[in-house]
């Protein structure tokens, strides 16, 4: 019968009838659609009634039926069906520039049509049929079910295979709504049928998510749908997906101002009122296992529907349930969750963080995690060469035709292939994460999360910090993403204490064995993820140094013309490659006090944070002292350039801000280091007298760097107590002459002239003792600069890493890398790092490294004593 219509179709469209028919058919198609929603709206009048009211008996006459029945006309059903089994042949006969212009009205209706139907299927199954007429037009609605459901597919189809993006936002809302209410009820069959495929696979042995689909039906209206055959259609494919993305995200930004307004309007009416009618009228339902999404959506609040919540949830679950099967299959669908995120709005995406935030967080980037190692395993077993072997004897016991040399070099190689995959994937599933983490919600989810899922969060965290850092060359925007996976660990460890007490005791309790070693593990990434900029900045900046200077040399050998044009060049080029080196410090900085502040927070190795932070500073310190120390000589060199002079002056800027900060820094991580040295408690390891004598070393390290850093206070006070007194003296003497300059004044004006100078000489003092005390601040900021900027500045800065290094060594954990200068990102955790047996030190059994090349830097470094300390005190305990 489909090829007859299609015959029809064809033949209509050659001979230009078509555009005859088409608004005939749209005419009847309107009618059918609303008859059916005005009888499925009587329906839904009749189930509200009261009971007493439904209760009473029907009308005799077998031909008067009920209001809201859906059998009335016999004749309609019988046209839905026709309509909903022609309209998608008609629409793929007709050419693409008729889908955006001439049929666009036949969507709307059609869409309307569909959905109406599919919401009265339940509907139909309750109906007592007795005459013939009730039976065939039953039937005749229950046969245009899979037509239904199909529509959704066939506009899918078109919009995404067919590039009409358009056809997903309909200008109708009612007919939008539909429309989006099909492709989202196509997305929970295809989330149904992932679930049904890996029940089968696995076997009840693996952990799946939990059923948002179920979900998502109920709040569509249309449970009905995971008990019928229609799950198991075959229409259901990637587009269906897709194109439910496009659609939610479209109403999803339509819909999510309105509701800010109306939540608005409402809270100024009364809060009581708003709050009421939040918590009943947009609350989402979920599982009883989802109560922290429930939270979640609860506090989206009146940004988020029920159905949206539910979409949303699905999209996550198609993305976990692909991630657990194939890797090919998984990355499109990851990559979607992405892209639906950043295709929000503002206030759709704040409502989208609050539903999706804690399970992207505890559960797609754990799975994706665990998937993508399983993933590397898997390539480096069959890379190996028994794989190799097995996999050439399969094919020549298949009797496949042997392969050419270079065909079995690509066949080898790929599954080599695997890793790029791997990349992809974790690129859009932290991409999803830093969409989230942008939100104003992210915060209050995140403490949330990490409340209920310590170990998981901070796991997650660093595995997408690792991740970011080995790819930041490849992925665009990976220092915006850098920044902020730090942010985000700081927030989880800086949180609000609990209102029933003055401490936090929910971190406490969350910061104990596993789960400190992950948090500590998290912040230790951090720390090097805050190191890197300063590394890379100080390598390019004495490579920018060298080639600067070599340039100057050459233009200066060169003819006059060319030594204007080449120095004009290079000395633009400088100062803007210099201003960008150490803005990237600065941000690095930044970074790390961030971490310096979460390090409050933590009970047990914030020493070691500490210590691992003042090393750091060291470093942008030399960094500075070294830009500071070019500034002249480029100064000098970029005199017939205005731009050139600009940058220059904006470097020159940027560059005394900064150390005028670095002193009081400085000052801030010595004391705290002294300070968690002088805290009860705590002691070295190893034997008692050399652990007593390196605890003093560090204390006196700390104090000698604390009086370098104060200026001299003692000295400045002199000075103004002496300019004070000579001060003093000349007010006195010119009192003195004013007396006697007037001796036959009366009493009346010998009683007003002094009132009136020592008015002025008030202020004039006051004025004086101001300006004293700018002096005295310009002088101290003068000598903070000198204290980075003079020629003990290099001495200073090799002092504070020292200091820090020591800290770091004198305490070694088997959970970092013992190394204070490890840089080294590999792996998805720094306890992956350093789990290797060969990483571990043989002397002391306790400091891990993650390479040999770090264990050999830390013994030639401070690790021998240390290690020799904890290796006597262990064979004193062996002998006793």
């Amino acid at each position: 019968m489909m090829w007859l219509w299609r015959l029809i179709a064809q033949a209509c469209s050659r001979t230009g009838a078509i555009s005859y028919i088409l608004p005939v058919i749209l005419s009847a198609c309107g009618r059918d659609a609303a008859w059916l929603e005005q009888q499925l709206q009587r329906q839904h009048n009749r189930q509200q009634r009261p009971q007493q009211q439904q209760q009473q008996p029907p009308v005799a006459k077998k031909q008067r039926q009920p209001p809201g029945s859906l059998t009335a006309d016999p004749a309609a059903c019988v046209r839905i069906q026709m309509h909903l089994s022609t309209l998608p042949t008609l629409f793929s006969c007709m050419p693409s520039s008729w889908l955006a212009g001439a049929l666009v009205p036949h969507i709307m209706v059609s869409a309307r049509l569909a959905w109406a139907l599919l919401r009265c299927q339940e509907a139909c199954r309750d109906t007592g049929c007795c005459s013939s007429s009730e039976k065939h037009a039953t039937t005749a609605l229950r046969c245009a079910a899979p037509l239904a459901m199909n529509f959704g597919s066939v506009v899918a189809d078109l919009a995404v295979n067919g590039q009409h993006t358009k056809l997903l936002q309909l200008a109708d809302p009612a007919a939008s709504s539909a429309l989006c209410c099909l492709l989202l009820a196509n997305l929970a069959t295809h989330a149904m049928a992932l679930h049904e495929r890996a029940v089968e696979q696995g076997g009840g042995r693996v952990a799946l998510p939990e059923q948002h689909h179920m979900l998502l039906l109920q709040e569509l209206g249309i449970e009905w749908l995971q008990h019928s055959d229609l799950r198991k259609r075959s229409s259901t494919y990637r587009k269906d997906v897709t194109a439910a993305a496009v659609a939610l995200s479209y109403h999803m930004n339509i819909a999510a101002p309105q509701r800010n307004v109306e939540a608005s309007s409402s809270n100024r009416s009364s809060s009581s009122s708003s709050s009421s009618s939040s918590s009943s009228g947009s609350t989402i339902v979920l599982p009883p296992s989802s109560s922290s999404l429930a939270g979640a959506a609860a506090f989206a609040g009146s940004c988020c529907s029920a159905v949206e919540a539910a979409a949303m949830l699905t999209l996550l679950q198609v993305g976990l349930l692909r991630r657990a099967g194939s890797g090919v299959a998984a990355c499109w669908a990851v990559s979607l969750l992405e892209s639906f995120l950043a295709a929000l709005s503002g206030p759709a995406r704040e409502a989208a963080a609050a539903v999706l935030l804690q399970p992207v967080l505890t559960q797609l980037l754990p799975a994706s995690l665990a998937a993508d190692t399983a993933t590397g395993h898997a390539a480096a077993g069959a890379s190996s060469p028994a794989a190799q072997q097995q996999q050439q004897q399969q094919q020549q016991e298949q009797h496949l035709t042997p392969q050419p040399a270079g065909q079995a070099v690509a066949a080898a190689s790929a599954p080599q292939q695997a890793p790029a995959e791997q990349v992809s994937c974790f690129v859009h599933a932290t991409g999803a994460l830093h969409v989230l983490l942008r939100t104003g919600a992210a915060a209050a989810q995140l403490q949330q999360a990490y409340d209920s899922h310590p170990q998981q969060v901070c796991q997650s965290l660093e595995a997408a910090l690792r991740f970011m850092l080995q790819a930041e060359h490849d992925v665009q925007g990976s220092a915006d993403r850098i920044a902020t996976l730090i942010s985000a660990a700081c927030i989880c460890v800086c949180r609000m204490p609990d209102s029933s007490g003055g401490g936090s005791s929910c971190l406490k309790s969350a910061m104990s064995g596993a789960a400190a070693k992950q948090l500590f593990s998290l912040l230790v990434t951090c720390l090097k993820a805050a190191d890197r900029p300063v590394q890379c900045s100080s390598s390019s900046s004495s490579s920018s140094s060298s080639s600067s200077s070599s340039s100057s040399s050459s233009s200066s050998s060169s003819s006059s013309s060319s030594s204007d044009a080449g120095s004009s060049t290079s000395g633009l080029a400088a100062p803007a490659t210099g201003l960008q080196v150490l803005s990237a410090a600065g941000n690095s900085q930044k970074l790390c006090l961030q971490v310096i502040q979460a390090c409050q927070h933590v009970d047990g190795p914030q020493l070691l944070l500490r210590g691992r932070c003042l090393s750091q500073l060291a470093k942008y310190a030399l960094l500075l002292q070294q830009q500071a120390a070019a500034q002249p000589a480029a100064a000098a060199a970029q005199q017939r350039c205005s731009q050139v002079e600009a940058a220059a002056a904006a470097k020159t800027a940027f560059v005394s801000i900064q150390v005028q900060r670095l002193p009081a820094v400085a000052k801030g991580m010595i004391g705290a280091c002294s300070a968690s040295l002088a805290a009860a408690g705590l002691q070295l390891p190893g034997d008692a007298a050399a652990a007593a004598h390196a605890f003093a070393e560090l204390q006196q390290q700390g104090q000698a760097l604390q009086e370098q850093l104060q200026p001299d206070t003692k000295r400045l006070q002199q000075q103004a107590q002496q300019e004070h007194s000579k001060e003093e003296g000349q007010q006195q003497k010119q009192q003195q002459q004013s007396t006697t300059q007037l001796p036959g004044l009366n009493s009346s004006s010998t009683t007003v002239v002094p009132s009136s100078a020592t008015n002025g000489e008030q202020r004039d003092e006051q004025q004086e003792q101001d300006g004293r005390q700018q002096q005295q601040q310009q002088q101290q900021q003068q000598q903070q600069q000198q204290v980075f900027l003079g020629q003990q500045a290099e001495q200073l800065a090799q002092a504070l890493q020292q200091f820090g290094d020591a800290i770091c060594l004198q305490l070694p954990v088997p959970y970092w890398c013992c190394n204070p200068a490890c840089s080294n990102v590999a792996e998805c955790s720094e306890l992956a790092l350093v789990s290797r047996k060969g990483s571990r030190c043989s002397g002391c059994a306790t400091a891990r490294f993650c390479s040999k090349t770090c264990q050999q830097q830390s013994w030639k470094g401070q690790h021998a004593p240390v290690c020799k300390r904890i290796a006597t005190a262990r064979k004193g305990q062996e002998q006793e």
